[in-house]
């Protein structure tokens, strides 16, 4: 709901649907990478450490990590997009009405 009035208020004052759409998808995939970067070599490290005592031990391949982030990527744009395409397509006047 508060993005929506953001979207309302971002429109009133003359920002293109493209430049709400940008703002909005770009900012939920910085923090999506910066999360990413943060949790692969946590999670790198506590699988090596929990695989180490196994007598069958193998080796973590980084494209595991690669590809889980990719699809994540994805999953997470098609679903922030779709959100941030409703929302800069909403009269501004709607969403500010309803406040």
């Amino acid at each position: 709901r508060q993005r929506y009035v953001e979207v309302g208020v971002r429109k009133v004052f003359g920002s293109s649907n493209w430049e709400i759409f940008s703002r909005l998808v770009g900012n939920f995939l910085k923090l999506l990478i910066i999360s990413f970067v943060i949790a692969v070599p946590l999670a790198w490290y506590l699988i090596d450490y929990w695989l180490k005592d196994y007598t069958y031990r193998i080796d973590i391949s980084p494209l595991i990590f690669i590809a889980s982030g990719f699809i994540a990527l994805l999953i997470a744009a098609i679903a922030i997009s779709w959100q941030s395409a409703k929302a800069a397509n909403v009269n501004p006047v709607d969403s500010l009405q309803k406040q």
